[in-house]
């Protein structure tokens, strides 16, 4: 059994290339994004705007009040937003500018304004900028900045936090390139391809081979090249440059993925699954998007969903994005649409499908939100890019064409810049009709993102 509720929230995982696609036109400058907290889902958009369903008890919503909304509402004075995680009832977004804003459940301070009183629509973070990435779990917040030093606030069982209520920074910790805050321990990925982890280590989700609790930062053993990693409640989940996925500590329901139930304090490769271009750490099972742009999940998803070795979602496909979280599973489709999958809580709205009190063994389509459009339709964005939803296909070509070299030989390319270089070419040959619809730059810029952090992986490796 979990030592906690079941509402326990997994953190979103973001990850931070050596440097970040430009374009002419600020429109496309942000990458859109799902993320699941314990009762609630945010999604950012193209535009930069905010969008939030489910429980609203505490004003994790945003929209100024605090009842549950069973479809998407906009996140009230919030614009400018370059990426947003949802946790235990609260919210986190990053701005343009290098600010945080937060808003809902603030008991142990984990909004960092100071006080412990909750916010119903978005308010600042004291004493924070320069921040790139950040990332929400159950009661404390952590922010990854430029410099590559990562601050915390609210509250960690196992820390020096206690119950800050406003950031500090994590010592004997630099170098990081991503972020990931779990239940009570916290994971980052550093720049050459490490993972270190501190908190909570009862199910040696420290992956130093020990279950002892550690208050300060420490490598996670054995592990190396790895390009993302994601934190749950008990568990971490890492996504390494050969497309390969590791996990460790709680595995009650199968979520390490090795066919067994038994916890690990050090990281086992998942067997079955290669290709990975990114992975989301859920309560009780973790998913996985493959370069195809279908899902792998294990571990317990719905009814009629739990395997213990990965199995694929055969109802989804074209994915090009996927969150992590407590429940439902949240994935983002090439055409802009957001799809979710799992549990929709005794009030029926955590599934954004207008309030079917039920759990959905199947995704479903969440209602009146397209990432991609303006005027919010849930139907599909059309554009001359459509077909080309094979991710990474198109924008792959289109480095190869540019640099010379084979498809797959973008993951032996040592030159990060060159491939920077051909995914900005390649996003500004696209013509003005596709510039101005949503699966022309949008797709380019999910899609030019991974090719980026390939090339980026080869420089540490």
């Amino acid at each position: 059994m979990f030592k906690k509720f079941v509402g326990i929230f997994v953190s979103l995982v973001l990850i931070i290339s050596s440097a970040g696609v430009t374009f002419a036109e600020g429109k496309f400058r942000t990458k859109p994004m799902v993320s699941a907290g314990a009762g609630h889902t945010a999604a950012l958009k193209n535009d930069g705007t905010v969008w939030c369903w489910g429980e609203n008890l505490n004003g994790q919503l945003g929209d100024g009040i605090t009842e549950d909304r069973s479809t998407p509402v906009q996140v009230k004075g919030l614009n400018g937003i370059t990426a947003v995680s949802a946790g235990d009832n609260y919210t986190v977004a990053l701005k343009s500018d290098g600010t945080v804003w937060c808003w809902g459940d603030n008991y142990y301070g984990q909004l960092g304004d100071g006080t412990k009183d909750d916010r119903i629509v978005p308010i600042q973070v004291k004493g924070l900028n320069g921040v790139i990435a950040v990332s929400a779990g159950i009661t404390h917040t952590a922010a990854l900045k430029s410099d590559g030093t990562v601050w915390c606030w609210g509250r960690s069982y196992y820390s020096d936090l206690e119950r800050k209520t406003m950031p500090i920074q994590v010592k004997e910790l630099s170098g990081v390139t991503a972020v990931s805050a779990g239940d009570s321990h916290t994971a980052v990925l550093k720049s050459d391809g490490t993972v270190w982890c501190w908190g909570d280590n009862y199910y040696g989700q420290l992956g130093d081979g020990t279950k002892e609790n550690k208050y300060t930062p420490i490598q996670v053993k054995g592990l190396s090249k790895v390009t993302a990693v994601s934190t749950s409640s008990g568990n971490t989940v890492a996504l390494k440059s050969d497309g390969t996925v590791w996990c460790w500590g709680l595995n009650e329901h199968g979520q390490l993925g090795n066919g067994t139930t038994e916890d690990s304090s050090t990281p086992i490769q998942v067997k079955g699954v290669t290709g990975v271009s990114n992975i989301g750490a859920y309560f009780g099972c973790t998913i996985a998007l493959k370069s195809d742009g279908m899902i792998w999940y294990w571990g317990d998803v719905a009814e009629n969903k739990s395997s213990k070795i990965p199995v694929q979602l055969k109802d989804l496909n074209e994915v090009v994005g996927i969150g992590s979280g407590s429940f439902p599973v949240s994935m983002l489709k090439g055409n802009g649409t957001v799809w979710c999958w799992g549990y929709n809580g005794r009030r029926g709205v955590r599934l954004g499908d207008d309030g079917i009190t039920e759990e959905r063994n199947v995704p479903v389509q969440v209602k009146n939100l397209n990432l991609f459009k303006s005027d919010n339709s849930s139907q599909p964005a059309t554009t001359k890019q459509e077909s080309l939803t094979k991710a990474p296909e198109y924008i792959y070509n289109n480095v190869e064409k540019e640099i010379n070299v084979p498809t797959d030989g973008l993951n032996t390319i040592e030159n990060v810049d060159d491939v920077e270089k051909a995914v900005n070419e390649a996003i500004n040959g696209l013509t003005s009709e596709d510039k101005n619809s949503a699966n022309g730059a949008d797709k380019a810029i999910l899609l030019g993102e991974e090719a980026i952090a390939r090339a980026a992986n080869l420089k540490r490796t």
